[in-house]
């Protein structure tokens, strides 16, 4: 499953490089994104599962009654928000001139938002040994580590990007 999905350059890059791989699921909260992934799906002439979901307002109770629960996945893979809008003076604009608001800042208070509702969903629709891979913001590496170890999760990789900061975890449940 690919949380955030975007455009669905991650689930259908996926999706073609492991062609004989299970179904590809794949959630965003904006219509406009599952439409734009839809799209890309087609020309790339791959198979993905879009539901449009709004992972912070996903409660226990309303999970129950979607198909969260009613899978156990492999992986779950995601790219959420992770950038403060405190840094947004500090970045180029042709990032955020590009992309939706919503789909690159997060509030200055609870910077790991996104994080803490993955890995809590992660946590319970994984299967046993299942994989949780996320792009993080280096800034925030040491509080969202406390959190995953709030979860006894075991942090199998962390890597660098070519800027080498850290921006990868490859976490196993």
């Amino acid at each position: 499953m690919d949380i955030g999905t975007g455009c669905g350059c991650i689930s259908i890059s996926i999706k073609k490089k492991l062609h004989n791989s299970n179904n590809i699921y794949a959630i965003d909260i904006s219509k406009k994104s599952i439409n734009i992934t839809y799209k890309n799906s087609l020309y790339h002439n791959v198979k993905i599962f879009l539901y449009k979901e709004d992972i912070l307002k996903k409660s226990e109770d309303i999970l129950k009654k979607s198909f969260f629960f009613s899978k156990k996945f492999d992986i779950i893979i995601s790219n959420p928000p992770y950038i403060t809008k405190n840094e947004k003076e500090l970045m180029h604009p042709n990032v955020y001139h590009y992309e939706p608001n919503k789909a690159l800042f997060v509030n200055n208070n609870d910077p790991i938002i996104f994080y803490k509702k993955i890995i809590y969903f992660s946590k319970k629709i994984l299967k046993e040994n299942g994989k949780l891979y996320l792009e993080i913001n280096p800034i925030y590496k040491k509080k969202i580590i406390n959190y995953l170890k709030y979860y006894n999760t075991k942090i199998i990789k962390i890597k660098k990007d070519f800027y080498e900061f850290y921006r990868m975890i490859k976490i196993i449940f």
